[in-house]
């Protein structure tokens, strides 16, 4: 946290999950509480509740492609919200 403050950089924390993972808090998940970093659950995009628990991910660690891009979409949307309050519209030009 201080070598990302004393370089301007913003700190984001992905907590991650598996397959048969379980939402929970953690030892990450307190520290991003008790230093005030943002953390992207990727639990949401990997367990929407309208597919099989196992529906993104190729074995129990690592997502497939979808579930890949699932994880990109939601943290894009995450940064974007986090550091500038606002959710860019995937449909509009960022010329």
């Amino acid at each position: 946290v201080e070598l990302c403050k004393t370089h301007g950089i913003s700190l984001i924390i992905i907590h991650p999950t598996y397959r048969d993972s379980k939402r929970h808090t953690c030892l990450l998940t307190r520290f991003c509480q008790d230093h005030g970093v943002p953390m992207y659950e990727a639990y949401d995009a990997l367990h929407p509740p309208e597919l099989a628990h196992d529906a993104l991910y190729r074995d129990s660690w690592h997502p497939n492609a979808i579930g890949h891009w699932r994880l990109a979409k939601g943290l894009m949307e995450f940064i974007v919200d986090e550091l500038f309050g606002q959710i860019i519209d995937p449909n509009t030009s960022l010329k």
